[in-house]
């Protein structure tokens, strides 16, 4: 994920992100797309797709999500 889909997918007031990178978690977070979360005090968890669902599921409060489905 780079910056730029990192700023599109960041909604103000977000507590953390959840990113689902891929059925055999091979899709990555480029550096500047992490510090870009953490500068918004926003929690980053990167998990292979099946469960960043399942964490996505459990988790309560202002979390946004994004699922990478291949890979």
């Amino acid at each position: 994920m780079s910056l730029e889909e990192a700023q599109y997918l960041y909604e103000e007031g977000a507590e953390a992100v959840i990113i689902g990178n891929g059925q055999n978690g091979v899709l990555e977070l480029t550096d500047e797309a992490l510090n870009f979360f953490r500068e918004k005090g926003c929690e980053v968890t990167i998990l292979p797709t099946p469960k960043a669902i399942e964490k996505w599921n459990e988790v309560e409060g202002n979390v946004i999500s994004m699922f990478h489905l291949t890979c």
